[in-house]
């Protein structure tokens, strides 16, 4: 009988994925200051900016096996960023 062989994908990340590692934490640390100091220094509109914009960090550091969220992260702030440049050029233009 042949012994059956471990491949590193036979086993179980579930526990490691949301594992709150150094990198994680610092990442996390940063978007919550930068929140916090934009909340500060510029009110909700740049505290909403700011969040928005480091969805692709927090994506990336928290983000699954496949990748998946950090494509879904860029796709959002790029959608929010074409919408808001929308509405600045109406702006302009009236």
């Amino acid at each position: 009988m042949v012994p059956e062989r471990h491949h590193p994908f036979h086993a179980s990340t579930q526990p490691q994925l949301m594992r709150v590692t150094g990198a994680r934490a610092v990442t996390l640390l940063c978007v919550v200051s930068a929140l916090s100091v934009g909340y500060g220094l510029g009110g909700t509109g740049v505290a909403v900016a700011v969040g928005i914009l480091s969805l692709p960090a927090l994506a990336w550091a928290y983000d699954n096996a496949t990748g998946t969220f950090l494509v879904l992260a860029t796709l959002f702030v790029l959608t929010v960023g074409i919408m808001v440049l929308l509405i600045a050029l109406m702006a302009l233009a009236r």
